[in-house]
């Protein structure tokens, strides 16, 4: 079928695009350029059928509104991402220049710390050098004093090193303590105790463990004068004393050791607070195979 004669004026400065219905079809006009550019405009028309083209071309339109508004949703959403990023960026900058403006303070106060340090120090040094100059008998009490606490420190020291040494002797006397219990365990259900302890004693063992030990004491020899009876082989050798005076000679031998002034403080420490002389106790060990009264 022809299509129908187009008025002009419908075809000039149209701003959209205009549907008509004849004869089952669609004749649609599309927009020509304006009459002063082109005097002679040409239409561009496109026969399209009524039904089911209409539909489908509903369903083109309305497929791209869809797109468009998912177009527009997703940039609202990456919109929204972009300012959360953006205030995630703002507020790391603040903490960053927070942090920078602490460490400048900081600095700052540790600079006026130091300042107002070494003007103290140049007070100090100036009001002792006053001092000096104004007293002399001052300034040689203070060099005595610095002097004399040198010396108080070195003697300490060497105190330290004998309480160590000592403690070490403490240590050998009580392995030898426990070695002399395993000897008594071999017989001790024997009647007389006392009579094996004494042939061990004399067999041999027991008194080489003794050398051995006033060997590991030799070095001690010189500390104080209580240590010399561990190295003298007759004051050891009461422990096989069948004397009536055994505990009198156990007790004075562990007094001895224990007067030490230095030792003393050490054992009632309460690391120590529950051995005490540890020389008392191998003594009154072995007088216990024998009870006595004390004399």
């Amino acid at each position: 079928m022809l299509l129908p004669r187009i008025r002009r004026d419908h075809l000039v400065h149209h701003e959209r695009r205009e549907l008509y219905e004849e004869d089952h079809h669609i004749t649609v006009i599309v927009p020509s350029k304006p009459q002063h550019e082109n005097p002679h405009p040409v239409p561009h028309a496109l026969l399209l059928p009524l039904k089911p083209e209409r539909d489908r071309f509903e369903e083109l339109l309305l497929r791209l509104e869809n797109e468009v508004n998912e177009m527009k949703q997703k940039e609202q959403e990456m919109d929204n991402e972009m300012n959360e990023v953006q205030r995630e960026v703002k507020k790391v900058a603040k903490e960053i220049e927070e942090l920078h403006e602490n460490h400048r303070n900081r600095d700052e106060k540790y600079q006026e710390d130091a300042d107002e340090h070494s003007k103290y120090m140049e007070k100090l040094e100036e009001r002792m050098s006053e001092l000096k100059a104004e007293n002399k008998e001052l300034g040689d009490k203070l060099d005595w004093l610095k002097n004399t606490t040198t010396e108080t420190f070195d003697v300490l020291a060497a105190g330290d090193k004998v309480g160590y040494s000592y403690i070490k002797i403490r240590n050998l006397v009580y392995k030898a303590r426990e070695e002399i219990v395993e000897i008594l365990q071999l017989d001790k259900h024997n009647s007389n105790p006392l009579d094996a302890f004494r042939a061990e004693f004399y067999s041999g063992p027991l008194v080489q463990r003794i050398q051995v030990l006033q060997s590991k004491l030799e070095p001690f020899r010189n500390l104080h004068p209580s240590i010399q009876p561990l190295l003298d082989q007759k004051t050891l050798g009461i422990l096989v004393d069948t004397n009536n005076d055994l505990q009198v000679k156990a007790n004075r031998i562990a007094h001895d050791v224990y007067r030490l002034g230095w030792y003393r403080a050490a054992i009632d420490t309460p690391v120590f607070a529950d051995k005490r002389s540890t020389l008392t106790t191998i003594l009154n060990f072995v007088a216990a195979m024998n009870p006595m009264p004390n004399q």
